[in-house]
């Protein structure tokens, strides 16, 4: 009996203990470009893993770099234009895992126009133009 009373005290306070825990869900968020942020790179610095960088229309300038697995996606691949603006550098670099690239404009990086140095990267829906994609496969992850 007394065993028994040992077992009932152990399972009660072990349903105490989890109903205490706080329990957090995770929820992927949606970060705007320019509304939230006003550059694409501020908004992925920004942004927690898994969220969603939607760029609205625009060209943007300068070289943007997915250091975390995030989906990175365009209004409208006619009109949201990363352009790189031959800085000598490419204009979007990969390299995070897991990461996705749509419905976006990607021009003019210096070496290549995308450097992917992650594994398991989709890009869909592009117009990528001068200097094409690089992929690094010996830095893939």
């Amino acid at each position: 009996m007394k065993r028994l009373s040992s077992l009932v005290v152990a399972v009660l306070s072990f349903c105490l203990l989890s109903v205490s825990l706080p329990i957090h869900s995770v929820r992927a968020g949606t970060i705007v470009v320019p509304d939230d942020y006003p550059t694409i790179q501020e908004a992925i610095n920004h942004a927690s893993e898994g969220d969603t960088v939607f760029v609205r229309s625009g060209t943007y300038y300068g070289q943007v770099i997915v250091n975390k697995t995030v989906s990175l996606i365009g209004e409208n691949r006619h009109t949201v234009v990363l352009d790189g603006s031959s800085l000598g550098v490419e204009t979007l670099t990969i390299t995070a895992g897991n990461v996705g690239v749509s419905e976006l404009q990607i021009t003019d990086g210096y070496f290549s126009a995308i450097v992917i140095h992650g594994g398991n990267t989709t890009i869909s829906n592009c117009i990528i133009t001068i200097n094409g994609i690089y992929i690094d496969s010996a830095r893939g992850s």
